[in-house]
Formats: structure tokens, sequence, C-alpha cells
């Protein structure tokens, strides 16, 4: 990853340092909740178009709000352009 835009609460997109060859990659994500909020489960953003050098991702609670968790990581894998 080369950045990370930060959104809005819970709403993040990934650059990618070198791009993969097709928009068809395997992303996994995971948060940790801070002991306030409850979980958080990361997902591809609901508007999101998929995109060979970025990937947008968003973090939701247990009471379905946009929340950002305590720590996230993110690993893709696919075929690089």
């Amino acid at each position: 990853m080369s950045s990370l835009t930060d959104n809005a609460v819970g709403d993040y997109t990934y650059a990618f340092t070198n791009s993969f060859n097709t928009a068809y990659y395997s992303s996994t994500a995971m948060s940790t909740e801070d002991g306030t909020i409850g979980y958080v489960t990361m997902y591809y953003a609901r508007n999101y178009t998929r995109s060979a050098s970025n990937l947008r991702l968003q973090g939701i609670d247990e009471g379905s709000n946009y929340e950002d968790g305590a720590y996230t990581s993110v690993v893709s894998h696919g075929d690089l352009a």
C-alpha cells in the first residue's frame, strides 16, 4: 500500500504501490475494537467500483454504524500489472 485516504468515519481508500493486472484480486481485512464500540467488521464499500489501483473498505459496528476500529489490517493477493 502506498497511501491511505480517510474518507469519513469507518471509510477508507487504500492505494496500491503497484496496480494489479485487473480489478479482480482478493482482499482480506480485519479490525479490532477498542473495548467501547463492540466489534467492527470490514466490508467493501457499498458504493465502491472495483479498481486495479485501489481498494475502498468500510468498517461497520454491531449496530450497523460506520466505525473506525482501533487497528485495521489489510492484505490483497493477485497478479500485478
